[in-house]
């Protein structure tokens, strides 16, 4: 059974030979989360989601809620950890150049 995509978020187009779908998440606190499902995603084969936690709209790995993309979601497990992203500590400021 395919998951559905937690609520909220911008519906991201995917090349059409990935035959899925994308959505990205921003939060007040400056990160966010892209979420897919395709062919090539982690799970997509199985309807489930593949999640990557995003830091001033890239993707980043040095997270407490994870050093790599996450696979194998189920709908309720996506939105727990948009959650937990949610209410991360806010990004620090980056000076000016």
């Amino acid at each position: 059974m395919k998951q559905q995509f937690p609520h909220g978020g911008e519906n991201r187009s995917l090349p059409l030979f990935f035959n899925g779908e994308a959505k990205q998440y921003e939060f007040e606190n400056g990160y966010g989360a892209s979420i897919i499902c395709h062919q090539h995603s982690y799970g997509g084969n199985e309807g489930l989601l593949e999640l990557a936690v995003l830091k001033g709209g890239q993707l980043c790995y040095d997270t407490p809620i994870t050093d790599d993309v996450v696979g194998y979601l189920t709908t309720d497990q996506a939105t727990d950890i948009l959650e937990q992203i949610k209410s991360y500590p806010a990004v620090p400021p980056q000076p000016a150049a």
